[in-house]
């Protein structure tokens, strides 16, 4: 016995939902793979590459830290950094 679908609408709205996310994403990586292997650029370096609290803190001292470093105040960033590095 066939199963048949109920509503016959509904699979072409999941296969179209389906292949516009397929596209999206598609568009998305290709938009950003250009600059995974891209030199670090303005504040990175100091940010990034210099910020020794991201690469030797604790979860409270990446949230809390207030100094001259850019990521000083914005916890959510140095938080980002750290979990990326």
């Amino acid at each position: 016995m066939q199963k048949t679908s109920i509503n016959p609408s509904q699979d072409s709205d999941c296969i179209r939902t389906l292949i516009l996310l397929g596209l999206m994403t598609v568009v998305i990586v290709s938009s950003f793979a250009n600059g995974v292997n891209g030199p670090f650029m303005f504040d990175d370096s100091r940010a990034i590459v210099h910020n020794p609290t991201i690469h030797h803190a604790s979860l409270w001292q990446i949230l809390t830290v207030y100094d001259e470093r850019p990521t000083s105040a914005r916890p959510l960033s140095n938080l980002s950094f750290a979990i990326d590095r």
